[in-house]
């Protein structure tokens, strides 16, 4: 096995990441549990100071915490997968053994537990007496019920805690299908829409080839200019000028076949927005279907584009033959293509409103594209 340099300093890099994350976690949950009993010894008027039995009191929480992480709670949470009665069982085996561990070491009053409020050892703490009213036997069920409920705490703290990583390893999860499910759906919808061109595209040039040879010949040199672009841009963003010249050259071939029954209005104005990046393909198959249904003699064919304030607008109408109404409701997929790209590159920020009148048809269109589609952005 060749030993990969680079292999192995990705894995250390990674290693100390998780190691430092983890070292930084660990030190916020000393500061988290050693702050409340800090506070509480310094104002015990009592006993001021601070003493060895803050810090084994500190010490056993960290443990119940880390205990109930990464043993108790090794299911998984949020898909109801956790076994209840198991966790209540060992989480109340942990809530004993600490709480009796705290209470030997109150009761038991270990002589290393000397006070340093001066910095050096001190006499040990005495309590003569367990007897109950006993003036100087030390409060034990209210020191206990403070145990218990910072245990509960603690156990709290490890659930919602535990609970807050699977949440955002869930949402993680899911974000990822989600992009590999627009993905594969950009896929096949991209799929279709290069088939779908090129085939009317070929049919414009088959016409043309007897007619006019030499007019074929410039068709096919637009033919190539289109399937470059369709072919390499599709998983690019394009500049919108390019995008609207990709346009004009399709009309260009189409008005080569049609000839004067192709009565064709073009308006296009960019402005200064020549150079914003835009999600390529977007609103030719409406063109296409224009073009294809739109080309009766004295009826217009209008195609609007302008850009303005980081907003391209976009209108587009034609007239149809009432006879060519049947076939062209089963010619729809170009347009529930585009309607169905548009939603998932540009989601909320595009408006789309397609009309048919019975004999003219009209589509409106605004995208904002001031930023960049959600599709590309997140890459």
């Amino acid at each position: 096995m060749r030993f990969s340099k680079t292999a192995f300093l990705k894995k250390l890099l990674l290693f100390l990441q998780e190691s430092g994350t983890k070292l930084i976690h660990f030190f916020a949950l000393c500061i988290a549990l050693l702050l409340p009993e800090l506070l509480m010894n310094l104002l015990d008027v009592r006993n001021p100071g601070i003493s060895l039995n803050l810090y084994v009191k500190t010490a056993v929480y960290i443990v119940v915490f880390y205990v109930e992480y990464y043993l108790v709670l090794s299911g998984e949470m949020l898909r109801g997968r956790v076994d209840w009665l198991r966790f209540f069982g060992l989480s109340s085996i942990v809530t004993v053994v600490a709480m009796a561990l705290l209470y030997v070491l109150w009761i038991e009053n270990i002589p290393e537990l000397h006070s340093l409020r001066d910095g050096r050892p001190g006499p040990p703490l005495e309590f003569p007496h367990l007897v109950p009213g006993h003036p100087e036997t030390p409060p034990s069920i209210p020191y206990m019920v403070g145990n218990l409920v910072m245990i509960l705490l603690v156990i709290a703290l490890a659930v919602a805690i535990k609970t807050s990583a699977q949440l955002q390893a869930l949402m993680e999860k899911r974000h990822e299908s989600a992009m590999l499910q627009r993905e594969l759906e950009l896929a096949r919808i991209k799929s279709q829409i290069n088939p779908h061109l090129l085939f009317n595209t070929l049919n414009t040039i088959y016409a043309m080839v007897e007619i006019n040879p030499a007019e074929a010949q410039k068709a096919i040199h637009h033919l190539s200019s289109i399937l470059r672009y369709s072919l390499y841009n599709i998983t690019t963003l394009v500049h919108l000028e390019k995008e609207l010249e990709f346009i004009e050259k399709y009309c260009a071939l189409i008005k080569m076949r049609l000839g004067s029954r192709l009565n064709l209005e073009m308006d296009i104005d960019v402005g200064q927005m020549g150079k914003t990046e835009v999600a390529p393909l977007m609103l030719i198959n409406a063109v296409e279907n224009a073009m294809k249904y739109g080309a009766i003699p004295g009826e217009p064919i209008k195609i609007m584009f302008r850009a303005r304030d980081g907003v391209v607008n976009a209108e587009i109408s034609n007239s149809y033959q009432p006879a060519e109404r049947a076939r062209r409701e089963g010619a729809h997929i170009g347009l529930r293509n585009m309607r169905r790209r548009l939603e998932l590159l540009y989601g909320g920020r595009h408006t789309l409103d397609i009309r048919d009148t019975g004999s003219r048809y009209e589509l409106r269109c605004s995208i904002d594209i001031s930023s960049p589609p959600s599709y590309y952005n997140s890459k």
